[in-house]
């Protein structure tokens, strides 16, 4: 609890940074009157006269007070998949088991209108996010990717070199101005949470909502415990912001926010509602909490716009204990993150059809095919031969969960090149691909325009929205097989058996 009230000083203290006139931030929902009980408090003042009883009548007992309705409670656990190029976000509602894609704007439609462009430009001494940081013009600094940004501290190979950022994990935001990357990133989640909150607190009015949070990390940082606690820490002083930062919010907020994540102990797992979870793991999260779902290997290919994440695990009983104990766990074999996206495979396209890239990528999402192959699609094929034959080379498999099935998603896996590739055979016995799975939406997810033909798009914030329960095991913890034991020398049966 010290760690908490810690935490919520060193907020309160960024909040009168970031709003020193502005509006007192809105009221909870378990601080709003129950439904009728605003309207009887107005009507009370008026009864300063009791009616006279009429003269016929037997004066009646007195009701005493009246109990106001009972609030309905709602359990919501809200996912955020904060990528590279967009942000999207699912929630499903526990109370009646249903499962809804956020809409960022009523002007929009269809898949567009569930895509957050994950981008912060800079201007006039402000900071702009998503879209109205789009739609702004002759920006002093705009980051298209402030995600590779934050995850390129840790990974070299992620780098875009950008023009922006005087070495790995910063932004120069002016000629004396330097900030981490982290700092920008929860700076544009408060925005994102922010937005998600006041709209389903909206929604469920007059109810007792009860909001939990997931939001999406590469697993290569859920893996390392340094890596996994700055991302947790940045994911967390964005929750708490989630009321303070306007859009736009001063330049100085980035500074402000920068000095308290170097000052920040993220609480106890049972003292917060936001966690990190792997994003690999969230996109078939449905689909391992089935009660069909079996003791086998799985592959998660998620080719995102600028990079493609890859995972190998295990869903099966816990590898540390004998048996085979239920419920399951994901006992993760091997990941990496690859600075190759389908933002990569728009570019070559734009350039080999000599069209702009905007026009690339929609020849791309209709099916278009070349028929040659793709330099990007050869770096996918790479990072897919990397991931398995790292798992093959440190013996982390048995021989009979060798045959594996694998899942794709992410906007880049529709291309043709790309599913090709994925269905064809590594050739790295004993490792075998089973089946090819893309995706599918859920039954009680709510169905709008072009929902089930982009729903790769949207199955990490959906997954990341199913469920608080995560049972997985991290690489770090999933060590090699055990060599199998020497044979035993059998008895000398002239030994034995004299004769």
């Amino acid at each position: 609890m010290k760690v908490l009230s810690r935490l919520s000083g060193l907020a309160a203290k960024l909040l009168r940074f970031l709003r020193p006139s502005g509006p007192p931030p809105a009221p909870s929902a378990a601080r709003r009157l129950p439904t009728g009980e605003a309207e009887r408090k107005r009507t009370r003042s008026d009864q300063t006269k009791e009616p006279a009883p009429q003269e016929t009548a037997r004066e009646a007992p007195s009701p005493g007070p009246r109990r106001p309705p009972r609030a309905v409670a709602r359990n919501l656990i809200v996912g955020v998949d904060f990528g590279t190029s967009t942000t999207k976000v699912a929630w499903h509602d526990t109370t009646e088991d249903r499962f809804e894609v956020f809409r960022w704007g009523p002007e929009q439609a269809g898949i567009e209108s569930a895509l957050l462009p994950s981008l912060i430009a800079v201007r006039d001494q402000q900071i702009w996010f998503g879209h109205q940081a789009a739609e702004l013009s002759n920006p002093d600094l705009r980051l298209p990717w402030i995600k590779i940004c934050v995850l390129c501290e840790r990974n070299q190979g992620i780098c875009r070199r950008c023009s922006h950022s005087p070495e790995r994990g910063t932004v120069a935001l002016g000629s004396h101005t330097r900030v981490s990357a982290r700092a920008l990133a929860a700076l544009f989640l408060s925005h994102v949470i922010g937005s998600v909150e006041r709209g389903l607190l909206s929604r469920y009015s007059g109810e007792n909502v009860t909001i939990q949070w997931n939001v999406g990390c590469p697993m290569d940082h859920i893996d390392s415990l340094k890596a996994h606690a700055l991302y947790e820490a940045m994911v967390h002083l964005a929750w708490e912001l989630r009321s303070g930062v306007p859009n736009p919010t001063g330049l100085d907020a980035a500074c402000a926010a920068e000095a308290v994540l170097l000052d920040l102990q993220v609480p106890e797992d049972s003292e917060r509602v936001i966690r990190v979870r792997p994003e690999t793991h969230a996109g078939v999260m449905a689909f391992l909490q089935s009660p069909h779902a079996e003791e086998r290997t799985y592959v998660i290919v998620d080719v995102g716009a600028g990079t493609t994440e890859i995972s190998m695990f295990l869903h099966g009983g816990d590898r540390s204990q004998r048996g085979d104990p239920f419920p399951f766990f994901s006992n993760y074999l091997n990941d990496h993150s690859f600075p190759v996206g389908g933002g990569d495979v728009d570019r070559e396209l734009a350039e080999i059809w000599a069209v702009d890239i905007e026009t690339a990528r929609q020849r791309k999402e209709r099916g278009e095919d070349l028929g040659v192959t793709l330099k990007t699609v050869d770096r996918i094929l790479q990072g897919y031969r990397y991931v398995c034959g790292k798992v093959r080379a440190e013996n982390r498999l048995p021989p009979r969960q060798c045959t594996y099935d694998l899942f794709a998603f992410g906007g880049g896996s529709r291309l043709k090149a790309v599913q090709r590739i994925l269905r064809s055979d590594l050739q790295y016995f004993p490792l075998e691909r089973r089946r090819f799975e893309q995706v599918r939406p859920p039954k009680n997810l709510a169905r709008f325009d072009g929902l089930d033909s982009n729903f790769d798009l949207l199955a990490v914030a959906c997954g990341l929205a199913s469920t608080m329960f995560w049972d997985f095991r991290p690489p770090a913890e999933t060590g090699p097989m055990e060599p199998p034991a020497p044979p035993r020398q059998g008895p000398d049966r002239d030994e034995l058996y004299p004769k």
